[in-house]
């Protein structure tokens, strides 16, 4: 009897594992992107509409004073959204301005120069909320409080062009062997502690130049997905990776780019006669969508908007990169993608309708509108 109810027992325990097993398995499979890009590029143009992607939509005017008019903020990787606080990096003004959740000013954060305190070339910025970190030409990390207070500099081993906040102690930027000669020159994600010490280093692969000088541009492109906000693609790679927060770095997902993938074995020259290649420059990641940025010679070096549908695999191009407001307010472009499952869109006041400016008392002139996107699980 003791047998019989052992072998039950275990039968029981067993069972109850494959199921765990299975269950962990769909659920790896479900969050893993897998995506097959067409041979034609330019085939399909149709429009994404909003009321496809959303659960909900909110509205967030940036405030606008005779102080505050905001330049050149369409820039990659320029807004982020950190704890109820919106980042926006000014190419035109060489500044971070802080805005509250509801659109309100708050401070603004650095200022170009070569001053003790200011930055010589605002390269890239990250934050966690409490401390904003830059990088500047030369090798430096500025940090800053949120209020704008500069905490002073580390020096880096090597210059950094792109940074990505991990954890307290670990901020990740994508560096190069040699800055100033792109011969032989390897690309690398970096990973350092706050006092600018190495704590791991990935190569990527080499930058090659054309016999007109030209170079592929081999910066890693950040990814802030639904399900890991520290990931990123390699320009002309497959393959899509994050990072967990102790740095290490883990597979994420793949795009398939198929004829458009760059053959490692070809010239710059070749690649160009060859027509096909693509570079995905900016990845915006939904539950149900991926929306792409991106360059392709194919359509004579010019940029578009690329979609998939992560459910069926349909892919199509965006016209203008706008996304569709069917539900009653502005076009919009996609602007940033924020954990979890947030898109942020850019409306400029020129593409509002008029009971949409009416309904916020927004003029012409005004600073342009966020749209916050909660997406649909």
């Amino acid at each position: 009897m003791h047998k019989v109810l052992f072998i039950l027992i275990m039968i029981l325990l067993v069972s109850c594992e494959s199921k765990q097993t299975k269950s962990s398995n769909e659920k790896s499979k479900k969050t893993f992107v897998k995506l097959m890009t067409p041979n034609s590029l330019v085939d399909t143009y149709k429009e994404l509409k909003l009321s496809d992607l959303a659960d909900s939509v909110r509205y967030i005017p940036l405030e606008t004073n005779k102080d505050l008019l905001l330049g050149d903020i369409g820039v990659q990787g320029s807004c982020k959204y950190i704890q109820n606080s919106f980042y926006i990096y000014d190419a035109q003004q060489g500044c971070i301005h802080v805005f509250s959740s509801e659109g309100k000013f708050q401070n603004k954060i650095g200022k170009i120069g070569q001053g003790a305190t200011e930055i010589g070339q605002f390269l890239d910025y990250t934050t966690d909320g409490k401390l904003v970190y830059v990088a500047d030409f030369g090798n430096k990390l500025h940090r800053f409080k949120k209020d704008g207070t500069y905490l002073g500099y580390v020096n880096l081993p090597k210059q950094a062009y792109k940074l990505m906040y991990i954890s307290e102690d670990k901020i990740g930027c994508y560096i190069t062997d040699d800055q100033f000669n792109n011969t032989n020159n390897a690309y690398s994600w970096l990973i350092v502690n706050a006092v600018g010490d190495s704590i791991s280093c990935r190569k990527t692969f080499k930058v090659r130049e054309s016999s007109k000088g030209k170079s592929y541009n081999h910066y890693v492109l950040h990814d802030f997905s639904t399900e890991h906000p520290h990931a990123y693609k390699e320009a002309f790679n497959d393959s899509l990776y994050y990072f967990d927060q102790e740095g290490n770095i883990h597979a994420y997902g793949h795009i398939n780019l198929g004829v458009h993938k760059i053959n490692s074995s070809l010239s710059f020259d070749e690649v160009l006669k060859q027509g096909h290649a693509i570079r995905l420059s900016r990845i915006y990641d939904t539950p149900h969508y991926l929306i792409a940025k991106g360059r392709c010679f194919c359509i004579k070096d010019k940029m578009t908007c690329f979609v998939w549908n992560k459910d069926t695999n349909d892919f199509f191009c965006l016209q203008d990169f706008n996304i569709t407001n069917d539900l009653g307010g502005p076009d919009f472009q996609p602007f940033s993608c924020v954990y979890p499952g947030l898109l942020i869109g850019l409306a400029e006041l020129a593409d509002c309708p008029e009971e949409f400016k009416k309904q916020y008392n927004m003029k012409l002139d005004d600073n342009p509108v966020l749209v916050i996107v909660k997406c649909k699980l």
